[in-house]
């Protein structure tokens, strides 16, 4: 009896330790690699994206940014625009946590698979199901600004409509990214323009955007001012603002062609002379693929 319990006992720290080992094999970022491989394949094969060449044109192409989502709400008959996003899987839109809960009125649909909001020729609405803030996001605060948006169906992937990648190493290759907005000009006095811009951006050190926001350093939006660890500052000599809420900053791929890494959410700054500051992507991973792919 008591070599029989002793096995028992010894049995089961043995199934203990594998269910441990199991859950630990787990290891974050993986499935994100795993899915973009996935979604590299439908690009076509006769798509020149313009992969590593940091043009300075304004304006988009065609298929130029295939995840590019916009978020929206009808008044009436009218659809307002007001925040964008970048779609990561067939059902899931990466957005900034602020452009859910910032207005009286929460985004009700995403329109995908353009780059001027005014083209229907290729544009799929769909109707958002949920609305999904990161628990740690709390206003007027800037920190853990990132959430998530569930689509009621799966989009339809194709040459205008593909998810894009998630970066999950915190540090980011090279010192240059690309954003990409439906945003306001300075030629428009804060109206939104209807075609997806794009700029080139540098990645700055923290210390340097601290000073830009120290007017606000301290305060409830900015307790310990611009963190590595979750933000990412960048900026750019132009004169346009390059941030709108939620859109991404991204990076070229490094394996798959006309794929992009998203590294950034568009969360706050941007204005003329002013940096912009994104939510770090990689320092979210774990959370992101626990609410998209488990």
């Amino acid at each position: 009896m008591f070599l029989l319990n002793f096995a028992l006992f010894n049995l089961f720290f043995v199934l203990v330790a594998v269910a441990s080992l199991d859950r630990g094999s787990i290891v974050p970022g993986e499935l994100s690699k795993k899915m973009c491989k996935e979604y590299s394949h439908f690009v076509p094969q006769s798509q020149q994206c313009g992969a590593g060449i940091l043009n300075e044109g304004r304006y988009a192409a065609e298929q130029e940014f295939p995840h590019m989502v916009m978020l929206g709400t009808k008044v009436g008959e009218e659809i307002t625009w007001y925040c964008g996003g970048s779609l990561i899987s067939e059902q899931f839109v990466l957005v900034a946590a602020h452009c859910l809960v910032s207005r009286s009125d929460a985004p009700e649909l995403v329109r995908l698979g353009v780059i001027s909001l005014d083209d229907s020729e290729h544009s799929q609405d769909i109707k958002i199901k949920e609305l999904i803030v990161h628990p740690e996001y709390k206003r007027p605060s800037y920190y853990n600004d990132i959430g998530l948006v569930k689509l009621e169906k799966k989009v339809d992937i194709n040459d205008h409509v593909r998810p894009a990648c998630l970066h999950t190493q915190r540090e980011i290759e090279g010192m240059l990214a690309i954003s990409s907005i439906w945003g306001p000009t300075q030629q428009q006095l804060g109206n939104l323009d209807s075609t997806l811009q794009r700029n080139i951006l540098w990645i700055y050190d923290p210390e340097k955007c601290n000073i830009y926001f120290k007017s606000i350093n301290g305060s409830k939006m900015l307790q310990n001012g611009i963190t590595s660890e979750t933000m990412v500052c960048s900026g750019t000599n132009s004169t346009n603002n390059v941030l709108r809420g939620g859109g991404p900053l991204q990076l070229f791929h490094k394996e798959y062609s006309c794929m992009y890494d998203i590294i950034g959410i568009g969360s706050f700054g941007g204005a003329v002379d002013q940096p912009s500051i994104f939510t770090r992507t990689s320092a979210y991973i774990s959370w992101i693929e626990e609410k998209v792919w488990k």
